[in-house]
């Protein structure tokens, strides 16, 4: 456990080096989100509610989906991929630890890194918010819930990426796969929308998909439109869809490390 502990303290302390490159992300996060903002107080400006939404709801869960990203979004395919078909995974075999649980607690401490520099930000938006529109709509409890699911979300997109690095035993980039993912999420997760925009059809094929774990089921409960009697079942459903991906990953891994040794990597 130490030699792991060790991992997450090196990754978080390399985090501490990229601080500018945070600073940047913020900013740009920050436009991006200006941007929808403005677009949508032009919309309500000649409809009260669309799919339900009234405006204050609706300016919430746009400025809240960059949080809930920050929470669930797995970014690790790219650089080990890359490592992979460099012939670099070697070096990580050699090493006295589990490659997924080294990936882990590297992804853990950039995310916990960047949650400490975010969440006062967030705070401080929230609050202005909230005296913006005289009205207040989150509350502790929805906000508990809802970062409960976050986290369950977190572990199942990180199985989910692994395992999209691991085609890059066969693949000569996993780029393309990495950037499919990113646009299903955008359209299946409720990154771009929330499912309430949605004809009923579509909202029932997309509550049967993993994605609505990531962004649109922790945004409902965050904005009181899921309760505490919706826990169970979408815990019993998101572990289901976890232990799915973990099967996914470790065969995947099992096949490409034969591989990998197979041809003298």
């Amino acid at each position: 456990m130490q030699k792991y502990l060790g991992i997450f303290r090196n990754y978080f302390s390399s985090s501490l080096e990229y601080r500018s490159n945070l600073i940047g992300l913020i900013i740009k996060e920050m436009i991006g989100m200006g941007v929808i903002l403005v677009l949508w107080v032009t919309i309500y400006q000649s409809e009260e509610t669309v799919g339900g939404y009234s405006l204050i709801k609706t300016v919430h869960y746009y400025v809240l989906v960059p949080f809930i990203g920050i929470i669930t979004q797995v970014q690790l395919s790219n650089e080990l991929g890359k490592e992979i078909k460099d012939g670099l995974l070697s070096s990580h075999l050699t090493k006295p630890y589990k490659l997924w649980i080294g990936s882990f607690m590297r992804v853990l401490a950039e995310k916990i890194f960047t949650l400490s520099m975010v969440l006062p930000l967030y705070i401080l938006l929230i609050i202005g918010l909230d005296r913006f529109f005289d009205a207040s709509l989150l509350s502790m409890r929805g906000v508990l819930l809802g970062l409960m699911i976050c986290l369950a979300g977190f572990i199942l997109h990180f199985f989910l990426d692994l395992a999209i690095t691991w085609l890059a035993f066969w693949t000569d980039d996993v780029w393309s796969f990495k950037h499919f993912k990113d646009i299903i999420f955008g359209v299946l997760g409720g990154v771009s929308f929330p499912f309430e925009f949605l004809t009923p059809g579509l909202q029932a094929l997309f509550h049967l998909l993993p994605f609505k774990f990531m962004y649109y089921i922790p945004l409902s409960y965050m904005l009181g439109d899921r309760g505490a009697d919706h826990l169970v079942m979408d815990l019993l459903g998101i572990t289901v869809w976890i232990g799915i991906m973990i099967s996914i990953a470790f065969a995947l891994w099992q096949m490409g490390v034969r591989k990998y040794g197979a041809y003298g990597g």
